[in-house]
């Protein structure tokens, strides 16, 4: 379903919360029909029950395999009363790729039956570490693909960044740009190795630098205090999180870090900031 307006999710999760498992359909239209929105009781009575009935007959893995099917329908839908664009982001995909459910179910098959089943005004942005190699599974996707290699940024442009955060020594400059052939993530990470050094009392040395990707995020860690450490493990467990959940977390957990610093630990270039001022660890 594709809800629209502010109070959708509200909606949403109103129905859930007062819905009983046993009984489902029954329970969910008899409160459609009595308490909700009227574009509730349309979706129900135009196809939401019946689909719905369908759907809780069927046998788990038939469910799975079925989902992306309801969503592609809905979205359809949508794009038959709009004329706005769609534009679709799908990151690290190689993951996907590459995870199969129980029974044999390729999510990187689920995708392309999407792509195939939507109108080509939807645009995919699929980020991955490889190329896509789906015209190896038919010669068609050719006129559909179009790939594009990030390359590292230049030399100049990372030299640049590190001036920028006062890392002015040459030698050091190099190890840095060498060391993360010019990716930004890792770039950024070397970037506050240095300043992490610097608070800590000691002075940059350009071995101090990892010289390959996986080097560079063992020096960076090498450097955090356990408090921060400690930390950063306990608030990769939920999605989000903002400074009232942060301050429970390491308090529950006994970090041992403390919360005055909360902003310090948020400036980390690994820690997106969203602008409902809630924060998540990205890798």
């Amino acid at each position: 379903m594709l809800f629209k307006g502010n109070n959708a999710f509200d909606d949403i999760f109103g129905i859930a919360s007062k819905i009983s498992p046993l009984g489902i359909v029954h329970n969910a239209g008899k409160l459609i029909l009595k308490d909700l929105p009227d574009y509730l009781r349309e979706w129900w009575t135009t196809k939401g029950e019946k689909e719905l009935k369908e759907l809780s007959e069927e046998e788990p893995l038939i469910i799975e395999e079925k989902l992306s099917d309801f969503w592609a329908q809905d979205l359809n839908n949508y794009l038959k009363c709009t004329s706005k664009p769609v534009v679709l982001f799908i990151d690290t995909y190689e993951v996907l790729r590459e995870n199969y459910s129980d029974n044999g179910y390729s999510l990187d098959k689920c995708i392309r039956e999407l792509i195939l089943s939507l109108p080509e005004r939807v645009l995919w942005v699929i980020c991955s570490r490889e190329s896509l190699r789906w015209e190896e599974m038919g010669s068609e996707w050719s006129e559909y693909l179009t790939q594009y290699e990030v390359e590292k940024l230049l030399r100049d442009y990372c030299i640049e960044y590190l001036v920028a955060q006062d890392i002015n020594d040459n030698e050091i400059q190099e190890a840095i740009f060498n060391g993360s052939k010019g990716v930004p993530y890792y770039l950024e990470l070397s970037a506050e190795t240095y300043l992490k050094i610097i608070k800590t009392g000691g002075k940059p040395k350009p071995e101090d630098f990892g010289k390959s990707h996986k080097e560079i995020a063992d020096r960076f860690f090498r450097f955090l205090s356990t408090e921060e450490k400690n930390s950063l493990n306990v608030l990769s467990i939920p999605r989000f999180w903002d400074y009232d959940l942060f301050r429970y977390l390491v308090k529950e957990f006994n970090t041992g870090y403390p919360t005055n610093e909360y902003e310090d630990l948020c400036n980390f270039s690994f820690i997106l900031k969203a602008e409902n001022e809630k924060s998540k660890c990205i890798s």
